[in-house]
Formats: C-alpha cells, sequence, structure tokens
C-alpha cells in the first residue's frame, strides 16, 4: 500500500478506495472505490453518482426540444427489467414540438406543453400546467399544479388544484381536486457540490502515472490503467483509442477532452472509472465515447461552463455530470447511462438508454440501493 500525506480520510461503509484529496492512501487491490472532494467533504463517487443519475436525463434550466426524444431502460449487470424508471426531469419548463416516449416519469418544475404528444410507462408530474395538442397517453397518474388541457388520457388519478381548470378532451381514471407541488427533480446544487478543480489538482500533484507508464501530458493512445489515481494535461484523440481499466481509477484531466475517433473505455469485472475534465468536452465523430456496456461504472465530471459539444452523431457511455454546462448534439445523440447538465440542446433525435445498474451503486459504500423515479 502506498499511503501520502499525513492523514487518511475515512468515509463511513468505504474502504480500501483511490482518494482524489491531498492526502492520499490508494489501497492495493483497489477493491473500494474513488472519493470525490466536495464543499462538505469526501464523498463515495458511486454514491453520490447514484443520487444525481436517477433521471435517464436532467436539465438546471427549463427544456426545449424539436425533434423526437426518447428514453429506454436496461440494465448493464444483465438484471430484469420493468421498461420503468427512464424518467426525464427539468428545472422549469418542459417543451416538445416532437414525439416524446418514455420508459420512466416526466417531471417538470413549470408546464409541460407537448406538441405530438407524449407516451409514458410511469407518471407525469407538471408544476404549472399540462397541455397536449396531440394524443398523450399517461399510463400512471398525472400531477398538475395547473390547468390541463388537450388530447391527454391518464390511466391513472388525475391530480390537480380546485382552481384548475380541466379540458373536455382530458380524460382520466378519476379526478382529484387537492393542493398539487412539484419538487425540483434536478440536485444542480449537489452537481455543483463537486470540487472538480480540487480533484485534478490533487491528483497532478501525487498520482500513479509512474507505475502505469502514462504520459502526464496528452492523452492520445490507447493506455491500460490500473487501480489507482491518473493525471493528464489533455486527452485528444484522431484515431480510435482504447482505455483499458483494470481497477477502480481516478483520470483527472487539466484541459479539453477531445476526440474524432472512438474512445472506448474497456472495464475489468468491477473495475470502474471517474473522468474529471477540468476543460471542455468536445467530440468530432460518430463514434463512441465510453462504455455502452457498463456506463454506471464511467462516469464523467466537469464543473466547466465550456459547452460540451458532440457533433456528429456519437454514442455515449457514461454518467455524465455537467450542472454548468450546456450539452450541444446538434446531429442527435445515442446515449447509454444518464446525463446531467445546465441545459440540452439537440436538432436531431436524442435516445436515451437508462442503466438500471445506477440504482445499486450506492452498494460500493456500504449503501442501500436507491428507488427508481417514479
Amino acid at each position: 500500500m502506498r499511503r501520502l500525506g499525513l492523514v487518511l480520510v475515512l468515509v463511513a461503509g468505504c474502504s480500501e478506495r483511490v482518494e482524489l484529496l491531498p492526502t492520499l492512501d490508494l489501497g492495493g487491490a483497489g477493491d473500494g472505490g474513488v472519493t470525490l472532494p466536495t464543499a462538505t467533504g469526501p464523498a463515495c463517487a458511486a454514491g453520490v453518482a447514484a443520487g444525481l443519475h436517477r433521471y435517464a436525463a436532467c436539465t438546471c434550466t427549463p427544456f426545449s426540444s424539436t425533434r423526437m426524444l426518447q428514453t429506454l431502460v436496461f440494465d448493464s449487470t444483465g438484471a430484469a427489467t420493468s421498461h420503468s424508471g427512464a424518467a426525464w426531469g427539468t428545472s422549469g419548463n418542459f417543451i416538445a414540438d416532437k414525439p416524446v416516449a418514455l420508459e420512466g416519469a416526466l417531471v417538470a418544475a413549470g408546464i409541460v406543453q407537448l406538441g405530438d404528444g407524449l407516451t409514458t410507462t410511469e407518471t407525469v408530474h407538471a408544476a404549472a400546467g399540462l397541455s397536449s395538442t396531440n394524443a398523450t397517453h399517461v399510463s400512471g397518474d398525472a400531477f398538475s399544479g395547473g390547468d390541463v388541457s388537450g388530447a391527454v388520457t391518464v390511466a391513472g388519478t388525475l391530480h390537480v388544484p380546485s382552481s384548475a381548470a380541466v379540458g373536455s378532451s382530458v380524460s382520466a381514471g378519476a379526478i382529484v381536486r387537492e393542493p398539487v407541488t412539484v419538487a425540483d427533480p434536478c440536485d444542480c446544487a449537489g452537481a455543483a457540490a463537486v470540487d472538480v478543480a480540487g480533484a485534478i489538482a490533487a491528483a497532478a500533484a501525487h498520482n500513479d502515472d509512474g507505475a502505469a507508464g502514462l504520459d502526464p501530458g496528452t492523452l492520445a493512445a490507447s493506455a491500460s490503467l490500473p487501480a489507482g489515481t491518473f493525471y493528464v494535461a489533455a486527452i485528444a484523440t484522431d484515431a480510435d483509442v482504447t482505455l483499458a481499466v483494470h481497477g477502480k481509477a481516478a483520470l483527472a484531466v487539466a484541459g479539453d477532452v477531445t476526440w474524432k475517433g472512438a474512445f472506448t473505455v474497456a472495464l475489468d469485472a468491477g473495475a470502474e472509472l471517474d473522468l474529471f475534465v477540468g476543460g471542455a468536452l468536445a467530440t468530432q465523430s460518430n463514434r463512441t465515447f465510453g462504455s455502452t456496456a457498463a456506463p454506471a461504472r464511467v462516469r464523467v465530471w466537469t464543473n466547466s461552463a465550456a459547452t460540451l459539444v458532440l457533433d456528429g452523431t456519437p454514442t455515449v457511455g457514461a454518467l455524465v455530470t455537467a450542472p454548468n454546462a450546456t450539452v450541444d448534439a446538434p446531429g442527435g445523440v445515442t446515449l447509454y447511462g444518464s446525463l446531467l447538465a445546465q441545459s440540452f440542446t439537440t436538432e436531431n433525435d436524442a435516445i436515451i438508454h437508462w442503466d438500471q445498474a445506477i440504482l445499486a451503486l450506492p452498494a460500493a459504500c456500504g449503501a442501500a440501493p436507491l428507488s427508481p423515479v417514479r
């Protein structure tokens, strides 16, 4: 075991983990996970990621789309799914002109305004009202803090305040008049509290680059990482690159991450990668970034306000936490995992395959699994 610094910071329920703090204890077998520096102290990365990514997508500002949106559920561990849980959340209005198909709930801390309608296997929560020009089908209950109008069918119960108007074309199994409040679904403050800059600074000062034969300059070729903490100034790839990860590893990138070819993360059984990005993240290809086989075990953290540009039509396999960034996918995107961002824009279709295995991540921190969004 290699110990750096004066004191080992311990976190309840976690052991032998990579410490992204000025004090590091990398452990031997790397059976623990990465510890995040946060505004309130160290925290287990897997547990923090699970709490932030219970939604397939969550935006910290209102969301508007002119293209088709779809969420699907899969489980990277091979466990069975019930085709529910892949929720969409927004800290404001949700406005969509084209069809929306969710294997999960829709939660908006504003109005929900639909053009070509919505199908959801779960519930709808709209803080300020719900309207749909074309047919919308809600399999569960619907909760609206304002008027409900248009071609809306609720298989369960429609919950609305006594002052709300319910249009004549609205159909529901039952209507209950009661106060309706919708909490902000996205924990943007919690995401912003992760000290990405501090993690990068600590990794720059103390890392295992030498043991892994890793050049601290620009990573532009395939590499192999054991358990530990690693640092590079930037990642820039023109050709296809594979990052083979053999343990629970943290890779801190001071600058930008740019890929033109595929940037594949190949994980051994039980291996994980937490990637901390200090600059921008951008693709210029139609290739894959991360791991579509196990996206819950590839976690991207950035507090940069730089736009994350997913140019082309890339496939991303990761939990992307970017509370200050606009994620722009002009050509559309297929994501395996989950996205939390300041905002998300696309000029083409977006499909998100939410990884149900996210809910089990807290077990690595000695905590109970989370429940899906209902």
